[in-house]
């Protein structure tokens, strides 16, 4: 089972709570454009930024993770 960052979670989690890219970034302390990136699938955050937008998101970091469902699959 491989578990990835997944960027559309990352933005659903971000437009579910109406906080701008703007907001995001200036609280966990990134560029705005880095959030961008995130959301796009460019770039992948670091636990530490993870671990800030999760508490800025008020959710838990596991939330911007998705499954493999072919490895799950292949696994039953």
């Amino acid at each position: 089972m491989t578990t990835h960052f997944d960027p559309a979670a990352f933005r659903s989690v971000r437009d579910d709570r109406g906080l701008s890219r703007m907001k995001l970034a200036v609280q966990i302390d990134v560029h705005a454009d880095t959030i961008v990136r995130y959301e796009r699938g460019i770039a992948v955050p670091s636990v530490a930024a993870l671990c800030r937008a999760a508490d800025a998101l008020g959710c838990p970091v596991g939330e911007f993770f998705t499954t493999d469902d072919a490895d799950v699959r292949a696994a039953a």
